[in-house]
């Protein structure tokens, strides 16, 4: 198998010798078919199958001996359609990771008709585990394993408050797919710049890299994974001080579930983290463990509390992203009325005036119809509608407090 670090440069390599094994294989298979033939003959005048039996006991011995294709290993992908991710995941059951510099496009892409089986691909590969099937006329009949999905990018926050916003009220995003990203974070931008000249810490970039490593080619085995039973998943568990730190998270997590008091996007979000802690724990184990600071067999107390502090950092992002989540409408509304109040639109302007400034959020008529409603709802302004022979003329008239307009 063929990894990241040597793939560009062994993939040609092994392809080639590849080809030359091929080849010969099928040589031998030429050569041994013919023997097959002959000695089909000779047993059809003699009677005695044995040399027949020999020649077919030896062209499926070469059957099964036939060269392997060269698999590169492969660690992400940037922009697959379902079916090839499919393909990758086939030979690729460790997962994989789908990287989108905006997740904008990439949840534009699941809302568009026809796309709706991919949005169920990605919800199947939350949880890593799942077999899946694909029939598909070109392809035809793939059997997947594992499921198991990774992805990252980063999302501006407008797009993402009109998403969760439609997302949890009901939306055509309203099937789960917003709550599993559990490590999302809405970091805060500094209040101030500051220049850094410095070159990277190369010792500390080595000693990442060498975990990274290490994770890579650690098996199940090796850390200590044991099965229940021949069907089962082998796993690694806590010991009983990270177990007695995990069933305390869990109550405190399923009295607060329990109470009423969160949203249900939000609520549904956290319910999630019953499995995100012990998952980020066992993460932490074999970190520590290929770090050389940690045994194997078992996820310990110290790797339990790191991933429940984790979890009360997540969830402050968590419930950040769901405040924010609100009618897009407003979010226009208050860019409108920022302009207005600076001067940029005056009384009697039309509709058509303002959105051909591109001004952010008020981009389209839908949008600054949109945002005219809720300041109309709200006293600013009144929407005049003009008669003049041809299409009516939508004008916006303003409040008097609004920069000196007039309101008739």
């Amino acid at each position: 198998m063929l990894t990241a670090d040597t793939a560009p440069r062994r993939s040609n390599y092994e392809r080639r010798c590849y080809g030359v094994e091929v080849a010969v294989a099928e040589a031998e298979q030429g050569a041994l078919k013919d023997a097959l033939k002959k000695a089909a003959r000779e047993a059809e005048k003699s009677g005695d199958r044995a040399e027949l039996e020999e020649a077919a006991r030896k062209q499926r011995a070469s059957q099964d001996a036939a060269p392997e294709e060269p698999v590169l290993r492969r660690y992400k992908t940037e922009d697959p359609t379902v079916e090839k991710l499919g393909e990758i995941l086939m030979d690729n059951p460790q997962g994989i990771l789908v990287h989108r510099d905006e997740l904008s496009g990439w949840l534009g892409n699941l809302m568009k008709q026809g796309r709706e089986g991919d949005r169920s691909f990605y919800l199947e590969g939350w949880n890593g585990n799942g077999s899946y099937e694909q029939d598909r006329i070109g392809r035809g009949y793939l059997y997947i394993p594992a499921v198991c999905l990774c992805l990252l990018g980063g999302i501006q926050p407008g797009p993402l408050s009109s998403y969760v916003w439609e997302a949890t009220r009901g939306g055509s995003g309203d099937d789960g797919l917003i709550q599993r990203f559990q490590l999302l974070v809405w970091p805060d931008p500094p209040s101030q710049w500051r220049n850094v000249d410095r070159r990277p810490d190369a010792e500390s970039k080595k000693r990442g890299y060498e975990v990274f490593r290490k994770l890579d080619s650690l098996s199940a085995v090796e850390f200590g994974a044991t099965a229940l039973d021949e069907d089962s998943i082998p796993a690694v568990r806590f010991t009983p001080q990270a177990q007695a730190h995990f069933d305390a998270f869990r109550e405190e997590l399923e009295a607060r579930l329990l109470s009423g008091k969160l949203s249900p996007p939000l609520e549904a979000h956290l319910a999630k983290y019953r499995s995100l802690m012990p998952s980020l724990a066992l993460l932490f184990a074999a970190v520590e463990y290929v770090s050389g600071t940690a045994q194997p067999g078992a996820v310990g107390a110290e790797s339990a509390l790191r991933a429940w502090a984790w979890c009360e950092y997540l969830e402050s992002h968590a419930r950040r992203l769901y405040a924010a989540a609100e009618d897009p409408d407003l979010e226009r509304a208050r860019a409108l009325l920022k302009r207005i109040r600076s001067g940029d639109v005056e009384d009697g302007a039309t509709e058509r005036s303002v959105y051909r400034h591109q001004w952010s959020r008020l981009t389209t008529p839908k949008e600054v119809a949109g945002a005219l409603k809720v300041l109309e709802a709200y006293g600013w302004v009144r929407v005049e509608i003009t008669k003049t022979g041809g299409r009516p003329t939508p004008k916006v008239r303003l409040h008097p407090a609004l920069k000196g307009g007039s309101v008739s």
